[in-house]
């Protein structure tokens, strides 16, 4: 996702599984979450030079640390610039390196509190030589680095995860703030609520919102790096949501019909197959005969269990992606976001019929409950099944997409408004 270009000179921002979180002043959306992975980031441009501050510097946000280390903003993606860090679920780091990254002395402080927001600060005066921490309303310590250098300014900036390191961000970050001098403490305070009452994001840059995207208003899409398969087929469209796929289909016991449709017919060697359900079972018939209830079998010549029971009477998001390997086929099961298990099948087992989904008769005799039932021609990453579990959306399959069951003839029953929304939100928390 790219950022909104405000002022048409500005450094281009590229989200990857960042998600919208209250902000410090519990404005929805006000806040960015990242989820501690190296694919959960926010990477700045500075190609010409647009966040460069060469002699001093201010980095300013309000965060919320539930991790242990990563970047809050770090000047070279893979390298030691300029660089803004959590160091321990308490420690707040920074380091001023010099231009061509230049190890200086760093300064650092155990003053943050993990999992409450904090406004926080670093500053650097390159006339005195020092260099300050700032946690809540004041300078928690200070000491000098030299002076008479450059500041390593002069490259992109990552937030939330580095090139080539396994420290990520876990947390939140609200309202991040950039200064070509060091502020004092009556100008720090005097920022603290910039962006209060807003979920309009901005990386702030001297007194201009240089960047902005409206966290309540975008569609939430992983960025795909060389070699994913899907680029924008996955979006989470946090308040666009199309009313024709805002339903669940409620499949009876006593109900013998099934709902069928025809498949696109892209041609595949790997697909994924994801839905939400709970209560009573279901067998699925594309690609595979799966059997879905208190325990998990692809019913093939002969059956085979993935060999997981689970609590079937609450909402769960099950995913199977098939990927050919060599002689046989692998299939993998997730549950809730999480790999179970793993089959291998010969390829002659696979099928390519049309979408069959009924009613299966189990030991739990209740309405099976479904919604968003999604396949796209390829394999999804496990960052994409984990961000899908959080709760159903505006996903969109390319070979079957659930509106597709809005269109069919059926005798089922079904219940606009989808119940599975966000049921696992607190994971964003």
């Amino acid at each position: 996702m790219q950022g909104e270009d405000v002022l048409n000179r500005n450094p281009g921002g590229e989200f990857a599984n960042i998600f919208p979180d209250e902000g410090p002043d519990g404005t929805p959306g006000g806040a960015y979450r990242f989820i501690g992975t190296p694919e959960s980031y926010v990477e700045f441009e500075n190609d010409e030079e647009r966040l460069e501050a060469k002699n001093s510097l201010s980095l300013l946000a309000w965060i919320k640390h539930t991790g242990n280390q990563g970047p809050i903003f770090n000047y070279d993606t893979d390298g030691w610039g300029v660089h803004f860090w959590m160091r321990g679920k308490n420690k707040l780091f920074a380091r001023f390196n010099k231009r061509g990254n230049v190890e200086v002395s760093s300064i650092s402080s155990n003053g943050v509190k993990a999992g409450v927001w904090q406004y926080v600060g670093a500053t650097y005066n390159g006339q005195t030589g020092m260099a300050k921490l700032f946690i809540s309303d004041r300078f928690v310590v200070e000491k000098y680095i030299g002076k008479g250098f450059q500041l390593a300014t002069n490259h992109n900036v990552r937030m939330g995860a580095r090139l080539g390191d396994k420290r990520y961000f876990n947390g939140s970050i609200s309202c991040m703030q950039v200064y070509s001098k060091a502020l004092s403490h009556n100008q720090i305070m005097s920022f603290k609520k910039r962006c209060f009452r807003t979920s309009s994001l901005c990386l702030w840059f001297d007194t201009s919102c240089y960047w902005r995207s409206n966290s309540s208003q975008s569609s939430w899409v992983k960025k795909m790096q060389s070699g994913d398969y899907l680029s924008d087929q996955l979006k989470m469209k946090w308040d666009t949501q199309d009313v024709d796929e805002d339903f669940e289909l409620h499949l009876s016991p006593s109900s013998k019909e099934v709902v069928e449709i025809q498949k696109s017919s892209k041609e595949t060697n790997s697909f994924t197959i994801c839905f939400w359900k709970k209560g009573g079972g279901i067998y699925v018939r594309s690609y595979l005969w799966l059997n879905i209830s208190q325990e998990i079998f692809v019913n093939l010549q002969s059956p085979k269990s993935f060999g997981f029971v689970h609590n079937s009477t609450a909402w769960n998001f099950y995913c199977f992606l098939m990927a050919g390997k060599d002689e046989k086929v692998a299939v993998s099961f997730y549950l809730n976001g999480e790999r179970k298990s793993l089959l291998l099948i010969k390829p002659e087992e696979i099928n390519n019929e049309t979408l069959t989904v009924g009613y299966l008769n189990s030991s739990v005799n209740d309405k099976a409950v479904l919604s968003s039932f999604n396949i796209w021609s390829g394999e999804l990453s496990p960052s994409e099944v984990k961000r899908l579990s959080y709760g159903c959306d505006s996903e969109r399959g390319d070979v079957i997409h659930w509106k597709d069951f809005n269109y069919v003839d059926h005798d089922h029953e079904v219940v606009e408004t989808r119940t599975c929304k966000n049921v696992r939100s607190k994971f964003l928390k």
